[in-house]
């Protein structure tokens, strides 16, 4: 347990001293030739002087001249340059984007197992989450947490034996993704690598020939990169309607239970993807979410305390998540 929480609070650090770091990217000027929109408030307008030649020419914030920025044309009407005088956006680093979220989901988790012995845990999950977009880049951090319903069976007599009992969810999620808009009016392509740390809690519990099954606590650590696109569309009203979705794998999975004598498992590569469709109204938010981790059965392990015909095997897993997100954009 000590461990667990110690690799927790190692993620949640790595998670904010990246986040903190975004505020020193990008110290160049940046020049934006009309108003920004509601969520850009990190942009200051201010007026710009003519230039010598009559081309306006852009001033940083703090009035020094900056020769490299070279002249800006934008036109007001079509064809013409800048009047004297008009409004332009210095933005001093990179456009900025924060959004505060939160997100309840019907959670599913999956050990098909074969037969009637397969586990399920179903209930509802609710996630904190943050992200911050800094010019092409994009991190976010989750604190996610739950009780679920737990059915299973002990199959030790021979006979699945059904049985019922809770399993209390408590993890962190890292992610980092860097966005490419290739071409004007197309989705953006964006490419990403996350990484995901929970803990199970299942309590104990009676099966129903009277057995006890004691409590166990397992710790999962997985790792995945992924690929995406996003899209977004102005809508005349002023509200944004945007799409989102990603597949990718689960590459490196560790899991290891407190149950005595069983072994760390490192279950096979599966699919993980989601999907994201919603609203924006001003800086508030609101989108249906789906995601979806699988995991292959792992590699037969040897019982330290056995013979060579003691092997365990952890099986296939499948993880699915449905619900809706409310964001707060700044």
């Amino acid at each position: 347990m000590n461990q667990t929480w110690m690799a927790a609070r190692q993620i949640a650090l790595v998670i904010a001293v990246t986040f903190g770091g975004g505020y020193a990217l990008a110290g160049e000027v940046t020049v934006v030739g009309s108003p920004p929109g509601p969520r850009c408030c990190n942009l200051a307008p201010q007026a710009a002087p003519p230039s010598p030649s009559g081309v306006l020419q852009p001033t940083p914030a703090d009035g020094s001249a900056d020769p490299t920025l070279g002249p800006l044309f934008h036109p007001n009407e079509a064809g013409g340059p800048n009047i004297v005088g008009a409004d332009l956006v210095v933005c001093p680093g990179k456009p900025i984007e924060s959004n505060y979220y939160t997100r309840i989901d019907y959670f599913r988790w999956i050990e098909p197992r074969g037969g009637d012995d397969k586990t399920t845990e179903t209930g509802p999950l609710y996630t904190l989450g943050y992200a911050r977009r800094v010019g092409s880049e994009r991190l976010r951090g989750e604190l996610f947490g739950g009780v679920m319903k737990f059915s299973a069976a002990d199959g030790s007599s021979g006979t699945p034996d059904p049985w019922e009992s809770s399993t209390s969810y408590i993890g962190l999620r890292g992610e980092f993704e860097h966005l490419w808009n290739l071409c004007d009016g197309w989705p953006a392509i964006f490419v990403g690598i996350g990484t995901r740390l929970w803990v199970r809690d299942i309590r104990d519990g009676t099966t129903q020939a009277g057995v006890d099954e004691a409590p166990g606590q397992q710790t999962w650590w997985t790792i995945y990169p992924y690929l995406g696109l996003e899209k977004k569309w102005l809508c005349d009203d002023g509200n944004e309607i945007f799409l989102f979705g990603r597949l990718g794998c689960t590459v490196l999975t560790y899991e290891h239970s407190s149950w005595p004598d069983v072994p760390a498992f490192f279950p096979r590569p599966g699919i993980t993807g989601q999907l994201e469709c919603g609203v924006r109204h001003k800086q508030l938010s609101l989108s249906a979410y789906f995601e979806a981790m699988t995991w292959q059965d792992s590699q037969s392990e040897h019982l330290h305390y056995g013979t060579s015909t003691d092997f365990y095997v952890w099986p296939a897993s499948q993880m699915y998540t449905t619900g809706l997100k409310l964001g707060w954009c700044f």
